[in-house]
Order: structure tokens, then C-alpha cells, then sequence
């Protein structure tokens, strides 16, 4: 998973994922000269604590291999300071921040952070940014769960004083090979083995057809990979009440934020029978031998796809789609989920790997729709120079996927607000404002299932 991530990096098709907190105080503004020291002195311990953050990559031996950097590289951290414009710039930042990819060097971390403040507000927000090859969504608020801690604990404890924990590079293994899943059945194997060596490209749609929705613009491969964002939240009222819906109805919230999307899509194509496959990113951590701790950074996810024919004219009911989404799901997460893992160690050159699944996929995608969850965080308030800040909500986005689903829903809850972040690249729809009507008929999908009008 970790050489994937290197690959399609090196394809120009991904750059990072970014998560954020919004911090605030009622008796104070922010400020940055008495915030700064605290929160690098933070940044070096939770840096101690996690040695994953000091990981590189060697791209001048094949395959590419990790190397650990000095910790004298930190001397000079990654952070930088933006002053809040509007209440958009956030989300100009993450999208920035989504377009701009990392380098493979030795003088570099791959992460960096940004803080967003005002001098005449009590409000500040950290984005931290990360390359996909370190770590994953759950990874990026293992990173703040420590550094808040820290921030917390800042007046008792000095980075100097804490010790360097030991890492070795034999102890990191790939997920293939702490994944309990099993290989696929020998034919599955065998079919694909066919299809990937012996069907040229001319029959493989005709041999081998995948139907699934990819868009409504045709992509020739030489677009632009800029990223584009949207945003909308549920807040603690309207998530509870979509909670104790999906609860009555023996589904999940995640299940939820599928149906939502699948049937905003739907509403927008009103003239189509659609096939939607929707790739649900799945946290294997539980499925590894031994069991991957809540408090590991790393990159710990794969793949299940679901798939749903819907038609504009017969839509169907919203609880009885969420309820199929679940149980395909909870049927692929052993059937695909697993053997995916398994299946990677047997890809020798990343990038050709990457460009030669485009060329064979719909439109150049994997899926319709890719959606990651990356649950429920929770913060206590922070003390910080004995001035109680609070944490208020937080957020989840990543690089629209070249290679991924035309759209990607990224989804995180911190102290009970739901944050949704969509990103899509800007040659995949037709003009802006379609991706707007998108937005807006899965906010009112959501709105509506939790006030139990659907």
C-alpha cells in the first residue's frame, strides 16, 4: 500500500491527505509569539513520540525503499503561519494544500502544518498535511490525539528531556505481511493473470466490460489533476439525530454518507439508469496479526467496493439503500477487502502499475464514487498557559484520486460536528456548478434521513 501511494505520486494522480483542528478561547485572542514556542516544543515531542514522521523516501534504489532522517533535519520544523481572510480560508488552504505535492529528499519530513489565525480573533486552526506513503486518515488524528496532549502538558514536560524512541526499519512491515487475509481462489488469480498478460487492450472492454458510472465528461488522460473542494457539516443536533435513525434502521452512519451520495448522483443524472460502484475505504488495523493499535501512525487501509443500479425515475427508498450498502460491505470487506492486501506484494513497478489500470478502467477510474470515514475524535479542552482553549470541531480531505472515483466524500467527526469535504478534480465535471448541485443533494439526503422524513 505504502509503494502504491509512492507510484501514484510519481503519476502526478495524488499528493496528500490533510486534517485539521479549530481551536478557541472566550477570554483570549490568539497569538502567535506566545503560541509559537509551545506548540513547536509540542511538535518536537509528539515528533519523538511517533518515529514514523521522520520516514523518507529513497527513490535511487528500486523498489524505493524508507530511509529515517536525522532528527537534526527538525531544527527547522515545517510550519508556517496564514492569516484568516474569511471564513473560506480554510478551505482555499486544504485545497491548496491538496494540490501541492511532496518531494523525496533527504532535507524534508513528508508532513507539514499550517496555522490559520487572525490577530483580532480567538479562533485558530492547525492543518497538518501528510503524504499517503506515512500514514493514513485515522494516522493523521493518531498525530493530533499526541500533539494535543502535548499542548496540554507543555508546561511540565521538555522536549529535551524526552527520550528518542529507537526505530529500525526491519521492524516496519508492509501490510501484506501482517494482514491475516488470504489470497484470492487460485482460478480468481488465474483469471486476472489473462487479463492482465494475454487480452490486449482493444478487447478488453468487450471481454471483460465494467458498466459502472465514470463521469459525465470523457477524459482523454492529459487533463489537469487540479484538485476542487466543497464542504458542508451536520452539526451535534442534526449527527444525533441521523445516529439514532440509522440505529433504528440496523445501519451506519458510514452506510448513510453512501446512500446520500449515490442518490445526490442519481437526482443530478435525471435522466439515466445508473450503475454506481462506490469504494469504501476500510481501517485494517483490527485485521492485522498482532492487531495494530489505536495510537500507530502508518498506512493500515484498503479497499470494498459496492455496487448499486438505481434509476432517476424509481428512487429508491433511503434506509433500505443504506441497509444494502452495509451488508455488501460487511460481505466485501472479507472477499476484497483482504485479498487486495495480499495481491500487492506481487506488483513489482508501481508506476506501471498505476498507468496501466487507467488505461483499462471506465474513463480511467476505479470506481464512481470513493468515500473515507474517518469516525469520531473527541477533545478534552486544552491548557495552554493556563487559558482553557477549546477544540470546536475539526476536518478530513485528501487529493482527488486521478485514478479514483469521480468524486471523493472524506468525511470526520470531532467533538460531535460532522465535517464533509468532497474533492473532485476540476476536468471530471462539466462546470463548477455541478459539483455544487452534487453537494447540495447529499446534505439534503442527510438533513432529511435524520429528521426521519425519508
Amino acid at each position: 500500500m505504502e509503494m502504491y501511494s509512492v507510484g501514484r505520486n510519481n503519476c502526478a494522480f495524488y499528493y496528500c491527505l490533510s486534517s485539521y483542528l479549530k481551536f478557541h478561547n472566550d477570554s483570549s485572542i490568539f497569538s502567535q509569539n506566545t503560541l509559537k514556542p509551545i506548540i513547536e516544543s509540542s511538535l518536537m515531542l509528539t515528533i519523538k513520540k511517533h518515529p514514523r514522521l521522520r520516514f523518507q523516501v529513497d527513490q535511487d534504489i528500486q523498489p524505493p525503499k524508507f530511509i529515517i532522517l536525522p532528527l537534526s533535519v527538525f531544527d527547522q520544523l515545517p510550519i508556517s503561519y496564514v492569516k484568516r481572510e474569511n471564513d473560506d480560508t480554510v478551505r482555499e488552504i486544504l485545497e491548496n494544500e491538496n494540490n501541492k505535492p511532496f518531494q523525496f529528499n533527504e532535507q524534508t519530513p513528508l508532513w507539514r502544518i499550517i496555522i490559520v489565525a487572525s490577530e483580532i480573533s480567538s479562533d485558530f486552526e492547525i492543518i497538518v498535511s501528510f503524504h499517503h506513503v506515512i500514514c493514513d486518515g485515522i494516522s493523521s488524528m493518531i498525530f493530533f490525539q499526541t500533539f494535543v496532549k502535548y499542548l496540554n502538558d507543555c508546561q511540565t514536560i521538555s522536549s529535551d528531556d524526552f527520550p528518542l524512541l529507537d526505530l529500525y526499519l526491519e521492524q516496519d512491515q508492509a501490510l501484506d505481511q501482517i494482514c491475516i487475509g488470504k489470497l484470492p481462489s487460485l482460478s480468481s488469480i488465474l483469471l486476472k493473470l489473462i487479463e492482465k498478460l494475454f487480452i490486449p487492450h482493444i478487447l478488453h472492454s468487450y471481454l471483460f466490460p465494467k458498466t459502472y458510472w465514470a463521469g459525465n465528461v470523457q477524459l482523454t488522460g492529459v487533463e489537469s489533476n487540479k484538485t476542487c473542494l466543497l464542504s458542508f457539516m451536520l452539526d451535534s443536533n442534526k449527527l444525533n439525530l441521523l445516529y439514532l435513525q440509522c440505529k433504528q434502521n440496523q445501519t451506519t452512519v458510514h452506510a448513510a454518507l453512501v446512500a446520500s451520495i449515490l442518490l445526490a448522483i442519481i437526482e443530478f443524472n435525471q435522466h439515466e439508469n445508473l450503475e454506481l460502484l462506490c469504494g469504501s475505504a476500510i481501517n485494517m488495523r483490527k485485521y492485522c496479526q498482532p492487531i495494530i493499535s489505536d495510537n500507530q501512525l502508518g498506512i493500515f487501509i484498503s479497499s470494498a467496493n459496492t455496487c448499486h443500479f438505481l434509476n432517476s425515475s424509481s428512487i429508491p427508498n433511503f434506509w433500505l439503500l443504506a441497509q444494502n450498502v452495509k451488508q455488501q460491505l460487511n460481505e466485501q470487506i472479507l472477499n476484497e477487502a483482504l485479498p487486495i492486501v495480499k495481491l500487492m506484494k506481487f506488483v513489482r513497478n508501481w508506476n506501471e502499475y498505476v498507468l496501466e489500470e487507467r488505461k483499462r478502467l471506465p474513463n480511467g477510474k476505479q470506481a464512481s464514487i470513493s468515500l473515507s470515514n474517518v469516525l469520531q475524535w473527541n477533545f478534552a479542552d486544552i491548557n495552554i498557559n493556563n487559558s482553557k482553549w477549546k477544540i470546536v470541531n475539526g476536518g478530513f480531505t485528501q487529493s482527488a484520486d486521478i485514478i479514483g472515483g469521480i468524486f471523493s466524500v472524506n468525511a470526520m467527526t470531532v467533538n460531535g460536528t460532522l465535517n464533509i469535504y468532497i474533492s473532485y478534480q476540476q476536468s471530471n465535471v462539466k462546470q463548477p456548478v455541478d459539483a455544487l448541485c452534487i453537494r447540495d443533494n447529499m446534505k439534503k439526503w442527510l438533513e432529511t434521513a435524520a429528521n426521519g422524513n425519508v
